[in-house]
């Protein structure tokens, strides 16, 4: 058995779970940016920040 052969399903592993994190982590920058996208159209519309 060699060495590199039993450490490579543990650097599979980490690589995955490192590009899961990265996923996520850019879902909710996603998921802020239409935040910031849907509070600026409802204000344009007529909501709670309309200036006039």
């Amino acid at each position: 058995m060699r060495p590199d052969n039993s450490l490579l399903p543990f650097a599979i592993n980490d690589l995955s779970t490192r590009r899961s994190q990265l996923d996520t982590r850019r879902d909710q920058l996603q998921l802020a940016t239409i935040n910031k996208q849907s509070v600026r159209s409802s204000s344009l519309v007529g909501g709670p920040f309309n200036p006039t």
